[in-house]
């Protein structure tokens, strides 16, 4: 089963159309954490709001509206979102519900634009597949953290193939900050960042070729920064 979490305000309509969202997404086969069904009575709300985004999803979603940018819970899911993201490999997608000044952070994914009602079940297909590709992350990058060394260095050679910009922060950990204990899989997640084109992932290149002593493991890095990153 595939499962996401939807972070919206309950304001100006906020509450109704994540509702909306949430059935025709179910209808599809998703399993959605929704704080109406997810928050029981007696509960206590920051931590289930945590737990829901940090175990039990693996897309996040994030309503953007006027009301969510000035909500304080909204705030307390994204930020959870953002540490999962470095450190677990969830994707964060942004769903478009009313015009608003998209916060920096937001702008770099691209948003699933729901604005326009007629359009409705057009774009939730758009989001379907998106959230069906951060599965397929979520997926590779637990492979990644919790399996015997071939498993990872398969699930490194995959997530190369996927030149996905978002698993940037994660390939970076398992790199040089965690770094796993075997020189083939660092070799590999090398391989992985040398396969995304952004500067980000050079720096990361750049600072685990400064803390590597393995042999094989420095030549996956100086490969990948020659295809990747010019000096």
């Amino acid at each position: 089963m595939c499962r996401c979490f939807i972070s919206h305000a309950w304001a100006g309509g906020g509450h109704a159309f994540a509702i909306r969202l949430a059935e025709a997404l179910e209808a599809n086969g998703i399993d959605v954490w929704l704080d109406r069904d997810q928050i029981l009575a007696g509960q206590h709300v920051r931590y289930r709001m945590q737990t829901g985004v940090r175990d039990e999803c693996d897309a996040f979603l994030f309503i953007l509206s006027p009301g969510s940018l000035r909500s304080e819970a909204c705030a307390i899911e994204l930020d959870e979102a953002y540490k999962c993201r470095n450190s677990k490999g969830l994707q964060i997608i942004p769903v478009l519900f009313k015009k608003c000044r998209v916060p920096p952070d937001l702008k770099v994914p691209r948003y699933v634009d729901l604005r326009d009602r007629s359009r409705f079940d057009e774009q939730v297909g758009e989001l379907l597949s998106a959230i069906w590709a951060a599965r397929q992350v979520r997926t590779l990058v637990t492979l990644l953290i919790h399996s015997d060394p071939d498993s990872r260095e398969e699930a490194a050679q995959r997530l190369a193939r996927l030149r996905n910009p978002f698993v940037v922060p994660i390939l970076a950990r398992r790199l040089y900050v965690d770094r796993d204990t075997h020189p083939t899989v660092r070799h590999w997640l090398a391989h992985a960042l040398g396969q995304i084109d952004t500067e980000e992932a050079c720096v990361a290149l750049r600072t685990a070729l400064e803390n590597e002593d393995d042999l094989y493991a420095r030549l996956g890095i100086e490969d990948a920064l020659k295809e990747r990153c010019p000096p």
